[in-house]
């Protein structure tokens, strides 16, 4: 017996997703049908106007830049079809118990495979079937309880939704730590990549200390097993661990202002990290004369750089010799490359580093960039 298919959403998905005709601007996928005549994939076509109308936003009329905007509407497609199906499925409350489930633990960061498979073998029911009865799913964290119960053939329907009653509510998005932290995410977004990344590290450091809470459930125990992540991690140096204290502490007080939250413990001197000196290893006359007679290839270009321009690691590796002209170097800062109209430096070499420039470059190339990180 041949294999069925799934839905037709599922068959766009699997089978490719169309084609696109650049001069009307319209993606299309033909209609295709079972030996039985049983359309399973049905004739779609929308012009990338028409998806900007449902989406509401512009499209771009090239392939590639309407490309993510067609396989939103398409997962669209998906879910109207599901949901159409659901409503003539025989197990309404079952599929409604599994979906809360679902997005529960999505939102608390927990493994969801197994709700998916049983989500899906309950949308698979044929609307006909008489043989499955409809129910509340039993609670995951609960099963132990209901084995207990089924042992004894007590486990019914009631017994479930009493269960469940007593297992942990989900979190309301307004309430949720992870959720607030994704939207303080989405509020850095125009920030530098670098610093929008260091953010997005930082704040998953303290996701994973916290757990998936809610926000009034953030207390001194908290933000003491984060002092205590913070402290004990010796891969960082205590500027470090002050920066990113620091910028979980912005995060606090947004909260704090935003939901009116006494976060006290924030003023609390035990956990605090105290200020660096911000002394600076210093190098004597005597010491850089001795670096720079040592010093060959790719390591006395980089101490050269630095010395001449001051530039650091992400600069020197990113150099290239259209940016030598007339004794001069001229570029972005690499951590200013971001902005729209980034300021360029000019900065007027001595001659050995425009020799030592030109002569590793043209030499290394490519190695030049990824061997000098070590060095710097």
């Amino acid at each position: 017996m041949r294999k069925q298919r799934g839905d037709s959403a599922e068959e766009m998905r699997r089978y490719g997703t169309g084609s696109y005709n650049h001069v009307s601007c319209v993606w299309r996928i033909k209609e295709k049908k079972d030996k039985n005549g049983k359309v399973i994939r049905p004739n779609l076509a929308k012009s990338t106007k028409q998806l900007g109308d449902i989406l509401g936003c512009d499209v771009p009329k090239s392939e590639a830049g309407s490309r993510p905007y067609w396989m939103r509407f398409l997962q669209m497609v998906k879910d109207q079809q599901q949901k159409a199906k659901a409503a003539k499925s025989p197990l309404p409350e079952r599929i409604r118990s599994l979906e809360s489930l679902i997005n529960d633990f999505k939102a608390k960061g927990r493994d969801t495979a197994s709700l998916e498979i049983a989500l899906r073998d309950a949308q698979s029911v044929s609307e006909w079937d008489t043989d499955h009865s409809d129910g509340p799913i039993l609670h995951p964290d609960l099963e132990r309880h209901g084995a207990i119960l089924d042992t004894v053939g007590n486990l019914d329907d009631m017994t479930v939704r009493v269960l469940n009653s007593l297992a942990p509510k989900p979190i309301a998005s307004k309430d949720s730590l992870f959720a607030e932290i994704d939207r303080y995410i989405g509020l850095k977004a125009n920030s530098p990549p670098i610093k929008l990344s260091n953010i997005k590290k930082v704040l998953g450091h303290f996701k994973d200390v916290a757990g998936p809470i809610r926000l009034q459930d953030l207390d001194s125990s908290v933000w003491a097993n984060w002092h205590h992540f913070v402290n004990v991690n010796n891969s960082w140096g205590p500027t470090t661990k002050r920066d990113k204290d620091k910028l979980v502490r912005s995060f606090m007080h947004y909260l704090a202002g935003k939901h009116n939250l006494p976060f006290g413990f924030l003023k609390v001197k035990e956990y605090k990290f105290a200020e660096p000196d911000g002394n600076k290893e210093q190098w004597t006359l005597e010491q850089v004369k001795e670096a720079l007679a040592t010093a060959t290839d790719k390591n006395r270009t980089i101490l050269l750089l630095g010395l001449n321009s001051g530039q650091i690691q992400e600069d020197i590796t990113t150099n290239i010799p259209d940016m030598i002209s007339d004794g001069r170097l001229t570029r972005v800062r690499q951590k200013n490359t971001w902005q729209v109209k980034p300021l360029k430096g000019t900065w007027h070499l001595w001659n050995e580093t425009s020799k030592a420039m030109r002569y590793d470059i043209q030499r290394f190339g490519k190695e030049l960039k990824t061997r000098a990180r070590p060095v710097c």
